[in-house]
């Protein structure tokens, strides 16, 4: 190549020809890596799980997010999706776009749980389990295998399976690990010992997702947030991030730490009203955001967007619904390019100013990617049917819904959820380490 320069560098009207001949090979190279699939699924395997900070292992692969989508901008333009990948994206309807977008809760714990019987209508995009989908680890595992195929017979996208679990009175799953909260851990290393035990667990019962850790700064007081805060110091919570996550990212977990830009300083909870955080821009960076810039380093794949009020704001509108902190802050500034999701839809702090359906459009229009909405039904199918129409009648601009949906499926290729997978017939069992490769 250096004797071709030499050779060429007298003549400027050959050196167009040759950025072209370099450009096109690159081309070639990179539809090399992303490969090519049907609208069934990919046929490449997922990249190795990723692990970050002084401990990553250099022949782990990062992720396409952080290669393809978005630019800082939080655009996609001038991005290139893998092929497959954008045609699943052109081939959703509407009504699978919308299904695809939340996250939602479910009764039952067997095959007969109502949610299998509706996903060739609505295949979620991620299913949140919680106490009552318990039994003991068999139950869950069997549970978790009849998910996974009961939307392979359906031939609909493989969900995110995972759980709301930060530790001890923050878990959804009580009888799972990690058995302390974050404040209860004594230091980074078991912090980092019992994200290592939790994401073996999670992996063990045939789930994929884990919304932890808790990025919370404390206040000195102990606050609002309470035994979820690891720490008051912000390079202490940052050191706990990177280490949990590191332990999820190798296990193959996909985490999602929150709740972004940080509720450490709020007045009151976000399960009692809306959390108000008095901070200044300054303050928000130099004390809560130093933990989220910490994850962003690391690599991790999705963040929680809370609902507290802010100065982005004036103190009005909830973090999950505004487009100030989703893409000005999240996107623009810290440089994420991972999957945003809101927090829980159903918390007072939403509800006591926007009804969940309305709250939902509102926050994928401010640039969130899924919204989070554990129940009951009769709001889940509200605001299922909201997204829909929004989707179909332009509330929802189709480029902001495309935008959510190409990075949800490349962090579920990730995770190797798009791979095809061969179900057992309809009516038989699906036994544990029956789906899927």
């Amino acid at each position: 190549m250096r004797a071709l320069l030499r050779r060429i560098s007298g003549s400027w009207l050959l050196l167009p020809a040759l950025v072209l001949i370099i450009g096109f090979g690159a081309g070639l190279a990179l539809s090399a890596v992303l490969g090519a699939g049907d609208d069934d699924g990919d046929r490449a395997t997922a990249p190795a799980p990723k692990s970050s900070g002084p401990s990553r292992d250099p022949r782990t692969q990062k992720s396409f997010l952080t290669k393809v989508v978005p630019p800082p901008a939080g655009s996609l333009r001038g991005a290139r999706p893998p092929a497959a990948i954008a045609r699943r994206v052109r081939s959703m309807s509407p009504e699978v776009k919308a299904a695809q977008l939340m996250l939602v809760g479910f009764g039952g714990v067997d095959a007969t749980a109502p949610v299998l019987k509706t996903l060739r209508a609505r295949p979620w995009g991620g299913l949140m389990l919680e106490e009552d989908n318990y039994q003991g680890a068999q139950q869950l595992r069997v549970l978790n295998a009849e998910l996974r195929a009961q939307y392979t017979r359906v031939r609909q996208t493989q969900p995110f399976i995972g759980a709301v679990q930060q530790g001890g009175e923050w878990n959804a799953l009580p009888a799972l690990p990690p058995a302390l909260a974050p404040a209860e851990t004594s230091n980074v290393s078991e912090a980092a010992e019992l994200a290592r035990t939790t994401a073996r667990t999670f992996k063990r019962l045939g789930m994929d997702a884990i919304w932890a850790p808790s990025l919370e700064v404390g206040a000195e007081d102990g606050g609002a947030m309470g035994t979820r805060a690891f720490s008051d110091e912000p390079g202490q919570v940052a050191a706990y991030a990177q280490s949990a996550l590191d332990e999820y990212s190798r296990a193959g977990l996909l985490s999602a730490p929150g709740r972004f830009p940080g509720l450490g300083a709020a007045a009151v909870p976000p399960e009692e009203g809306p959390p108000n955080v008095g901070l200044s821009l300054e303050e928000l960076r130099t004390r809560d955001l130093v933990p989220f810039r910490a994850a962003i380093r690391a690599g991790t794949p999705a963040i929680v967007v809370g609902h507290g009020l802010y100065v982005t704001d004036d103190f009005v509108v909830p973090a999950t619904l505004s487009s100030a902190v989703s893409t000005n802050l999240l996107r623009n500034q810290l440089g994420f390019r991972g999957v945003a999701i809101a927090d829980d839809l159903t918390l007072p702090a939403v509800t006591t100013s926007t009804p969940t359906p309305e709250a939902a459009l509102r926050s994928i229009a401010a640039g969130v990617d899924m919204v989070f909405v554990p129940g009951p039904s009769d709001v889940v199918n509200e605001t299922y049917d909201a997204l829909v129409n929004g989707i179909k009648r332009g509330g929802l601009k189709k480029r902001r819904v495309d935008e959510a949906l190409t990075r949800i499926l490349i962090a579920k290729n990730d995770l190797g959820l798009l791979r095809k997978r061969k179900a057992p017939p309809a009516g038989q069992p699906a036994l544990p380490g029956a789906v899927g490769p």
